[in-house]
C-alpha cells in the first residue's frame, strides 16, 4: 500500500519549530510520499518575510525542494477549489473561523491525488480525509498503520522509492553518454561526459532542461541576450523503440513569459540526436555571424550560415538536404526567427523530411534567433549508441506498451488531442476570448469530432 500526503503551512511549521506535531511530520518524510501544494509556499513565504526570518526560510524553502514534491496551481485545480470552498464552508458550524480559498486548494489538491491532508487547523478538526495534527490518537493511529505496512516489507521511505526507480533505469532503460556544450560566441565546443553519479545523470527531457536553467542561469537575464542558454534535451527512452519515445525537449528562459519555459517536439532529429549518444546540446553566448551545428557521429562542428540567412525552413531543409546528404535530421529556424519575434518556433523536419514539426511554445525559436544559430544538423549515426541491459526483455515491454496505447487511445488517434474539448467546455475550462471566459458556444463546430467529419467531408 502506497501511503501519500499534502503537508499544508500549518504542518511546515509544527516542523521548523520541533514541537510533537512536527516530530510526526519528519516521520512521515522518513516514511512516505508527501507533498507540498506550490501555494504553502506562498503563505510560508509570506510568514517568514513578515517576521524577518529570511534566512530561516531559506533552509526551510531548500529543504522543502529536496524532500517533498511540490504542486503546481493548475487552472483546473483553481476551478475546482472555488467550488471546493463553498462545500467546505456549508459543513461548518456557526461562529467557526470560515475556511478560506486557499485551504479549500490545498484540500482539493489533496483529493486530486489520492492523499490525506495533514493539518492542525481548526477547520479541518473533523473534515473526511484530514490527518489532524492536535488529535494524538489519530496520529498514533496513522503512524501504527504505517509502521505495520512496513512489518509486510512494504517499505515506503522516499529516498527508497526513487532509488528503486533509478535502479530500474539502469537496468532497463538507456544510459546517453554525454552532454555537449556549445559557446556560440568563442565557437568553443566542450563534450561533457554524464558518468555514474553526474549531477544530470536521471534527469531527462523537460527536467533536464529546467535542472541545467535552474543551476546554471541567472533568472534575471534578458531571455534574448548572450546571457541566455538554449538547451535541446532529450528523454531517457529517446531513440528506442518505446512507443512515444521520439521527443524532444528544448528548454530556455522564454522572451513571452519570462519563465522557464520547454517546448516540446518529435521528428527525425530527436531520434538521431539521440542515438549519436548525445543526452543534450547546451547552446552558450551569441555567434558574431550565423552559424549551423553539424553533427555527425563524434564530429561535432559549426559551419557557416550566411549562405541560408532570409531562407524559411522549407527552402532551408531543401538546401540543407541536398549539401549535408537526405538522410540528416534538422531543427531550423525561418525569417520571422531571424527577427526575434516572440512567438517564434523551432521547426523539427519529420519523417518524410519535411520541417513540420514545431516546438512552438514560448518563443524558443527567437532566442535560437538571438544566438545566430539557423540550424542544427545531425547525419545518422554509423553505429546506434544506445545500449540496453536486456533488449529482449526491453522489446516485450515496449511491445506490450504499444498494443496497450494503441487499444486505449484510440480516440485521440482519430480525434487528435481536440477530443477533449468539449469535456473541457463543459466544466468551464476552455480559455475563451483571451481567457474572459471558460465556455464557447460554438465549442461543438471546432470539436475534434467536427473536425474530423469536416476532413471526411472535404478529402
Amino acid at each position: 500500500m502506497k501511503f501519500k500526503y499534502i503537508l499544508d503551512s500549518f504542518a511546515w511549521v509544527e516542523y521548523a519549530i520541533g514541537s510533537f506535531m512536527g516530530e510526526f511530520v519528519d516521520f512521515l518524510l522518513n516514511k512516505a510520499e508527501c507533498f507540498t501544494p506550490s501555494i504553502v509556499i506562498a503563505e510560508l513565504s509570506y510568514k517568514f518575510h513578515r517576521e524577518n526570518k529570511l534566512k530561516d526560510w531559506g533552509l526551510l524553502y531548500k529543504f522543502i525542494k529536496n524532500s517533498t514534491q511540490i504542486l503546481p496551481l493548475s487552472e483546473m485545480l483553481a476551478f475546482q477549489s472555488g467550488h471546493q470552498k463553498t462545500k467546505l464552508r456549508e459543513k461548518q458550524l456557526p461562529g467557526e473561523q470560515k475556511v478560506g480559498l486557499a485551504d479549500a486548494i490545498i484540500y482539493q489538491t489533496s483529493l486530486n491525488h489520492e492523499a490525506k491532508l495533514v493539518s492542525g487547523d481548526k477547520h479541518f478538526k473533523n473534515i473526511k480525509n484530514v490527518v489532524y495534527l492536535k488529535n494524538k490518537i489519530k496520529i498514533k493511529q496513522e503512524m501504527k498503520k504505517i509502521n505495520k505496512s512496513e512489518s509486510k516489507n512494504n517499505q515506503l521511505v522516499f529516498d527508497n522509492i526513487i532509488l528503486k526507480k533509478i535502479d530500474k533505469c539502469k537496468k532497463e532503460f538507456i544510459f546517453m553518454l554525454k552532454i555537449v556544450r556549445i559557446n556560440l560566441e568563442t565557437k568553443n565546443i566542450i563534450i561533457e561526459p554524464v558518468e555514474k553519479r553526474h549531477s544530470y545523470e536521471f534527469y531527462g527531457g523537460r527536467s533536464l532542461s529546467a535542472k541545467i536553467m535552474l543551476d546554471e542561469v541567472n533568472p534575471k537575464v534578458d531571455p534574448l541576450s548572450k546571457d541566455n542558454k538554449l538547451i535541446f534535451a532529450s528523454g531517457l527512452l529517446g531513440g528506442t523503440f518505446a512507443p512515444n519515445s521520439g521527443r524532444f525537449s528544448i528548454g530556455s528562459k522564454s522572451p513571452l513569459t519570462k519563465g522557464i519555459k520547454e517546448a516540446n517536439v518529435g521528428g527525425l532529429a530527436p531520434t538521431l540526436l539521440c542515438r549519436t549518444g548525445i543526452k543534450a546540446l547546451i547552446f552558450e553566448g551569441k555567434a558574431s555571424n550565423w552559424q549551423i551545428l553539424k553533427i555527425e557521429d563524434d564530429k561535432i562542428e559549426l559551419v557557416d550560415a550566411d549562405p541560408y540567412v532570409g531562407m524559411n525552413n522549407y527552402e532551408l531543409d531543401i538546401k540543407l538536404s541536398k549539401k549535408f546528404g537526405s538522410k540528416i535530421g534538422v531543427f531550423s529556424i525561418g525569417i520571422a526567427r531571424e527577427k526575434q519575434l516572440k512567438a517564434a518556433s523551432i521547426a523539427s523536419m519529420d519523417l518524410e523530411g519535411y520541417p513540420s514539426r514545431h516546438a512552438g511554445r514560448g518563443g524558443l525559436g527567437a532566442v535560437m534567433g538571438s544566438k545566430k544559430l539557423k540550424a542544427v544538423i545531425i547525419s545518422p549515426p554509423k553505429i546506434n549508441q544506445i545500449s540496453y541491459h536486456d533488449k529482449k526483455s526491453f522489446q516485450q515491454v515496449a511491445l506490450k506498451w504499444g498494443k496497450n496505447l494503441q487499444e486505449t487511445k484510440k480516440g485521440f488517434s482519430k480525434f487528435g488531442t481536440l477530443m477533449g474539448l468539449m469535456t473541457m467546455d463543459s466544466v468551464h475550462g476552455l480559455p475563451t476570448q483571451n481567457f474572459r471566459s471558460g465556455s464557447f458556444k460554438d465549442a461543438d463546430k471546432i470539436s475534434g469530432e467536427a473536425l474530423h467529419q469536416y476532413l471526411l467531408k472535404n478529402n
